[in-house]
């Protein structure tokens, strides 16, 4: 017996529905055109129903044509006759030199410094040797101000000393290798 009314409110809610749905199509292009439409409505809302004038086109005036005139009979003219002048003799100017830049105190203690670190690392190097001196550049105890040491064998092109990235010590960097950088510190230094 229940069922019975289960089937009755199938019945009923089934009868509510449309039989005929429209098409997905349909459901997509019926936005499309409403707002077609309500464009054009918008489009067509001026108040003012009267044409926008148009001027005139321009009309093609005729002028009086020209009255004839006699042309005088052409006469040659003497050229005149080319003259030579000479040309300025080059003159020999100097180009300016560079002017360096003016030195700052603050400039001068860097680099005074820098060469004191050098000059310290030489005279341990004159000492020590040079395995002593690749030891004692590749920790962080030689590290002064701020500054650490590269060193190259500029003969070989070998990187001795690179405290930064001590995986590369042993590479050439040379003419010619991928390391181009370390070849511009060994220019700029000697």
């Amino acid at each position: 017996m229940r069922t019975e009314p289960r089937r009755n409110l199938k019945r009923i809610s089934m009868a509510l529905i449309p039989r005929r749905i429209l098409p997905v199509q349909g459901a997509l292009f019926l936005p499309l055109i409403l707002a077609s439409v309500a464009i054009f409505a918008i489009a067509c809302q001026d108040a003012d129903p009267t044409p926008t004038p148009v001027p005139p086109a321009p009309t093609a005036t005729t002028a009086p044509a020209p009255a004839p005139t006699d042309t005088p009979a052409p006469t040659a003219t003497e050229a005149p006759e080319p003259t030579s002048t000479k040309a300025p003799e080059p003159t020999a100017t100097k180009a300016p030199e560079p002017t360096p830049p003016a030195p700052t105190q603050e400039l001068n203690a860097a680099d005074a410094l820098t060469q004191e670190y050098v000059q310290a690392a030489i005279d341990f190097y004159a000492q020590n040797g040079l395995t002593a001196t690749r030891e004692r550049y590749m920790t962080d105890e030689s590290v002064e101000n701020d500054r650490t040491l590269i060193l190259i064998d500029a003969d070989k092109g070998l990187l001795l000393v690179y405290k930064a990235i001590p995986t590369i010590v042993g590479q050439y960097v040379g003419p010619g290798s991928r390391f181009t950088s370390f070849q511009k510190l060994v220019n700029d230094a000697t």
